[in-house]
C-alpha cells in the first residue's frame, strides 16, 4: 500500500489515482480496458498512463495499463468504486454510473478548453516510467532530472548497456528518446526558451538541441570536475566546478570560462529571472557558513542569504522552491530584495535528500508541472552462486551501498545509508553469528570501507565533518581515527589495502598510492587523463585492476604497481567494478548489459588472459559485491523485492499545494 497526501487514502501500486484540490479521486483501481475504471477527462492531459484517440477520450495506456493484475477478489469493481457516504454501484445502477461519466466528460471538454490544460490538469499526479533497459542516472554532486521552462519537456539521464545519455519526454506523450551525442552526460539544465540543453561530458560543457540535431561544445571544464549549472536569460551560463569548489560564467554560444566567484562552496548554482544574479549552496563545512547564497555577473562578492542546511535552490514565479529535512519546499522570495518571507509550504512530502551537500532530484517548470524523485531504491545483501542463484540472504532489506569482505571471510564491512538524509555509516556484519555492529557512525557520510590484509583495521572514506578525505580505524577501537595527512586532496577516497600491508590506493583525480609508513608521500600511480576508478591489488601485489573511460565508455584494464604507465585492457565491450578470485586465477567484473563476467588469469611472469566469459545476469543496482575466498560465491547488494529503479513522478501544477 502507499498513501496519497492530496486525499490522505491508502491505494495498492498496481492502481491509478488522481486527485483534485479537494481531495475527490476521479479515477483508481484496475486500468485494463474491459474493467471498470473509467478516466473522467476528455482530453489528454500531459502525463503518463493518459493518451487519447482521434475522438478525443482520455484512455489508460503505458505503465498504468501495464500493471499487474490481480485476483478478481482483489479488483472487484463494485468495491472499488463504493465510497463511504456517496452511492454504491449496487443499488444505483451501472446505466445511471455511465450517463454520470458522460455527463463529467463532457464537462471535462468544456473546462478544459475554456479554462486551458493547467487548469484542466491541476494537482494531478503521475508516476514517470523509465523506458524498458533504462536505468536512471543518480548522483548526489549533480542533477539528472530537469523540466523545460515551458513545462512540455522532461530530460533525464538513463544507462542502457553501460551508455549514458540524455533522454527527452514530452508531457503529451508516452515515448521517450535519447539524444545521439549526450553520451556520458550529467547536470543537465534547459535553456530559457527551451529550446536547448546544455550538459557536462568528457571534461566539457556541451549544448545540444531538444530535437537532437545540433551538438556543441561551448568550452572546457577548468578543473574536470563535477559540475551543476544554469543558463540565464542573458545568454550566459554559470557553472560550479568541484574539481577547485569555483563558480564560472561562459557565454552560452561558447567562449572561455571566467571565474565568477571563489570564496564559497558553489554548488548547485540557480540563475535569476534577471540573468546576471544567481543562487547556490554555500559552505556546508560549517553551521555558520552554511546556506544559500546569492552571487553575480558583476561582482565577485557573494551574499548569504539565508543560514540554513545545505539545500539545493529552486527560484520560480516569486517563489524558492529547495528540500527541508526530506521534504520539498517553497516559500514566498523577493528576487529583488533576496529575502525570503512567510512559511514554508511542502509541495512532496518525501523525497531523497543528501544533508551534506543540499541535494535532491527536483525540477519546477513556470507553466506549472513539477518533476521529481520519489524515493532511492531499497536493497539488500544476499549470496549468490556462479550460476546466479540466490542461496541465502544476509541481514534484513535495508540502504545497503558498498561491501566489503574481510580477509578471513567471517565478517563483512557494508557502508548503510539512511533512508531519510542518504548519510552513510560503517557497519560490521559477523557472518557466522548473524549479528551486526555499528563501526563509524554520527554527522559524518561514512562510505567505501577497505579491510587491512590482517583484518585488524578499515580504511573508509568520510565526508564532510572533520576532514573529507581518507580515514583508518582500528577494529573494536573507541578513540578517534587517523587521517593520513594528503596535502589539498580533499575527497580522496580509498580503494583497496595492498596485500603486504604497506599501502593503500585511493581516488583523487586519478589513482594514488598511499604508503603507510611515517614520512612517506603519497604518489601518482595514475594520472587522471580520463576517468580512472574501482581499482584492486591482485592478491600477490604485483597488479592493479581498475576501470577507466577513456574510450568513451568505462572499460577493466590492468597495470603492473612497479610499471604505471603500461596497461592491459581486458574487456572487450565496456566493464566496471573489478574485483580479483584470492588465487589470483580469475578477474570478475560487471558489464553494461548487466552480466557479471569472468576472465581466467594465466600464470606467467606477464599477465595473460583468457576472453572473459559471462558467468550469470546480475541486478542493475548490484554496483558492489565481493568475492568468496573459494571463487564459488559472490556477497552482492541488490535491489530488494518490488523496488523501483530511481522512480520518478511529475505534479502538474504545484503552485496548487500553496493556493490550498
Amino acid at each position: 500500500m502507499k498513501r496519497c497526501p492530496e486525499c490522505r487514502r491508502d491505494y495498492h501500486d498496481d492502481s491509478l489515482l488522481y486527485c483534485l484540490d479537494d481531495g475527490v479521486a476521479l479515477v483508481e483501481g484496475p486500468t485494463s480496458p474491459d474493467e471498470a475504471a473509467t478516466a473522467i477527462l476528455s482530453k489528454p492531459v500531459a502525463g503518463e498512463g493518459l493518451s487519447s484517440d482521434p475522438s478525443g477520450t482520455i484512455s489508460l495506456t503505458g505503465a498504468a495499463a501495464g500493471a499487474k493484475k490481480k485476483d478478481a477478489a482483489d479488483h472487484d469493481p463494485e468495491a472499488i468504486l463504493r465510497r463511504p457516504g456517496r452511492f454504491d454501484p449496487r443499488s444505483f445502477g451501472w446505466g445511471a454510473i455511465l450517463f454520470l461519466v458522460i455527463g463529467a466528460a463532457s464537462f471535462g471538454v468544456w473546462y478544459f478548453n475554456v479554462r486551458g490544460p493547467v487548469a484542466a490538469a491541476r494537482n494531478i499526479r503521475f508516476p514517470l516510467v523509465i523506458p524498458d533497459g533504462a536505468v536512471p542516472y543518480a548522483d548526489v554532486e549533480t542533477h539528472s532530472l530537469s523540466i523545460s521552462p515551458d513545462g512540455r519537456y522532461i530530460a533525464f539521464i538513463a544507462t542502457v548497456k553501460g551508455q549514458r545519455t540524455i533522454w527527452i519526454r514530452p508531457l503529451d506523450s508516452l515515448d521517450a528518446h535519447s539524444l545521439s551525442g549526450s553520451e556520458n552526460a550529467q547536470s543537465i539544465f534547459w535553456s530559457p526558451d527551451s529550446n536547448n540543453i546544455a550538459f557536462f561530458a568528457d571534461g566539457k560543457l556541451k549544448r545540444i538541441e531538444a530535437s537532437g540535431k545540433s551538438l556543441q561544445t561551448i568550452c572546457n571544464l577548468p578543473a574536470a570536475g563535477d559540475a551543476s549549472g544554469s543558463w540565464g536569460s542573458r545568454g550566459v551560463i554559470v557553472f560550479f566546478d568541484d574539481a577547485d569548489s569555483k563558480i564560472y560564467s561562459v557565454p552560452a554560444a561558447g567562449g572561455s570560462p571566467a571565474v565568477v566567484a571563489e570564496k564559497e562552496t558553489g554548488r548547485y548554482v540557480r540563475f535569476l529571472p534577471d540573468g546576471n544574479r544567481f543562487l547556490f549552496v554555500g559552505n556546508h563545512e560549517s553551521t555558520e557558513t552554511a546556506g544559500i547564497y546569492a552571487g553575480s555577473l558583476d561582482s565577485n562578492e557573494t551574499k548569504q542569504i539565508a543560514k540554513m542546511a545545505p539545500a539545493r535552490p529552486h527560484y520560480i514565479n516569486g517563489y524558492l522552491i529547495y528540500p527541508k529535512d526530506g521534504t520539498l519546499v517553497a516559500q514566498p522570495f523577493d528576487q529583488k530584495t533576496l529575502a525570503l518571507s512567510g512559511e514554508p509550504t511542502v509541495l512532496v512530502e518525501r523525497l531523497p535528500y543528501f544533508d551534506k551537500t543540499g541535494w535532491a532530484e527536483f525540477s519546477a517548470s513556470e507553466s506549472g508541472p513539477l518533476v521529481y524523485m520519489t524515493e532511492f531504491p531499497k536493497t539488500r545483501l544476499v549470496w549468490l552462486d556462479r550460476k546466479g542463484s540466490e542461496t541465502s540472504q544476509v541481514g534484513s532489506p535495508g540502504n545497503y551501498v558498498k561491501v566489503r569482505l574481510s580477509p578471513d571471510g567471517q565478517r563483512v564491512a557494508m557502508s548503510v545509508e539512511d533512508p531519510r538524509t542518504l548519510s552513510g555509516d560503517i557497519w560490521i556484519e559477523d557472518l557466522a553469528h548473524g549479528t551486526s555492529t555499528v563501526f563509524v557512525s554520527g554527522q559524518a557520510d561514512d562510505d567505501q570501507p577497505v579491510w587491512s590484509p590482517d583484518g585488524g583495521q578499515v580504511a573508509y572514506f568520510s565526508c564532510c565533518v572533520d576532514k573529507t578525505t581518507v580515514h583508518i580505524k582500528e577494529i573494536g577501537s573507541v578513540g578517534n581515527p587517523r587521517i593520513p595527512q594528503l596535502k589539498d586532496q580533499d575527497f580522496a577516497v580509498p580503494m583497496d589495502w595492498s596485500p603486504d600491508g604497506r599501502s593503500v590506493i585511493y581516488d583523487w583525480d586519478g589513482l594514488w598510492i598511499l604508503p603507510l609508513a611515517d614520512g612517506a608521500e603519497p604518489y601518482q600511480f595514475i594520472k587522471n587523463v580520463h576517468m580512472d576508478s574501482g581499482a584492486r591489488f591482485s592478491p600477490d601485489g604485483k597488479w592493479v585492476a581498475f576501470a577507466s573511460d577513456e574510450t568513451g565508455r568505462d572499460e577493466i584494464y590492468v597495470s603492473k604497481l612497479d610499471q604505471p604507465g603500461e596497461k592491459r585492457r581486458i574487456s572487450a565491450d565496456g566493464g566496471s567494478n573489478p574485483r580479483w578470485s584470492r588465487n589470483g586465477r580469475e578477474l570478475f567484473y560487471l558489464s553494461p548489459d548487466s552480466n557479471l563476467m569472468s576472465a581466467e588469469i594465466k600464470p606467467g611472469i606477464d599477465l595473460n588472459t583468457a576472453q572473459p566469459t559471462p558467468l550469470f545476469k546480475v541486478d542493475p543496482l548490484m554496483t558492489s559485491y565481493d568475492v568468496r575466498a573459494d571463487g564459488q560465491a559472490f556477497l552482492c547488494v541488490v535491489s530488494a523485492p518490488g523496488t523501483q529503479l530511481f522512480p520518478y513522478a511529475v505534479t502538474m501544477d504545484w503552485t496548487a499545494e500553496i493556493k490550498k
